[in-house]
């Protein structure tokens, strides 16, 4: 936002000995700022949450694991997801008894892949 008009009227006020003039046009663009920040703050609030809605809307829970729909790759933690929102992609931990295990490396949960 372009606070030029602001600044140039504020000079005008301030030259003309207006200064009530002045001090509403300084509060007008105090006010303008803050919403312009506020604004910002808003948009990227709103790009996380569509962020996230574009994330759930690509996995498909299957096995116990996060799973990407529609495509082959390895799971995802149930645990990241449900609770930090975090797409954590599952390691294998080797096979015991015939079934592959899977490790997430940032919450350390284990489980089996069936």
């Amino acid at each position: 936002m372009n606070f030029d008009m602001l600044k140039q009227a504020a000079k005008w006020a301030n030259t003309a000995g207006n200064h009530e003039l002045y001090t509403k046009i300084l509060e007008a663009q105090l006010m303008a700022s803050e919403l312009l920040e506020e604004n910002q703050k808003l948009k990227g609030e709103l790009q996380k949450r569509d962020e996230l809605d574009r994330q759930r809307n690509a996995i498909e829970l299957r096995e116990n694991f996060y799973f990407p729909k529609n495509e082959v790759a390895p799971p995802y933690c149930t645990r990241c997801w449900d609770v930090e929102k975090k797409l954590v992609t599952c390691h294998s931990s080797g096979v015991i008894e015939g079934f592959e295990r899977a490790v997430c490396p940032n919450c350390k949960l284990e489980k089996y892949l069936y």
